[in-house]
């Protein structure tokens, strides 16, 4: 890889893969091969101007969007363990790092033929993080109602049920 500091058009690395082959494969390949490295991050993206971090196109004709997986590839796998989590993170007016919210996936049933998860999202308030909303795999919403909810017509529990899709309670 050349001088990067005088680059101003292009690319500083440009793999290109013209291969009709159509098996499964990686364009690149990053492992970490070593257990014992829990503080290594595979990839990090730093940007310094105002451009995505990270673009993902698909050029294919269709009607198909770009496709992002997370797999949680485990030969202990069992039930309530984390599949995947995205979380955000910013900064507080003291420039300290702080996580701002979270959204997580559970498997909550591994048995073959009858395998459910949950997606749970979490926000942050008084520099806690809440769990705010949980989606069931059978398509129920349960949102936080800790306290009562004030809308314009006065405060009570404004949510019982949410039409034939699925019910928005109290937690149980």
């Amino acid at each position: 890889i050349g001088d990067a500091d005088a680059l101003t058009t292009g690319k500083i690395l440009n793999l290109v893969a013209n291969s009709a082959d159509s098996s499964a494969r990686s364009m690149v390949y990053i492992k970490n091969d070593h257990t014992s490295a829990t503080g290594a991050s595979m990839l990090e993206l730093v940007n310094d101007s105002t451009g995505s971090e990270l673009k993902i196109e698909r050029t294919q004709d269709g009607t198909a969007g770009p496709v992002v997986e997370l797999y949680h590839n485990s030969a202990t796998v069992a039930d309530n363990d984390v599949i995947g989590e995205i979380t955000f993170y910013g900064e507080d007016d003291t420039g300290a790092k702080i996580q701002s919210g979270r959204w997580i996936n559970t498997i909550t049933d591994t048995t073959s033929g009858s395998r459910a998860s949950t997606q749970t999202f979490y926000t942050t308030d008084s520099d806690a993080s809440n769990e705010a909303l949980r989606i069931l795999s059978t398509g129920q919403i349960q949102v936080d109602l800790a306290s009562e909810i004030t809308t314009s017509s006065g405060s009570g529990d404004v949510f019982d049920r949410f039409d034939d899709l699925g019910t928005i309670a109290k937690w149980s």
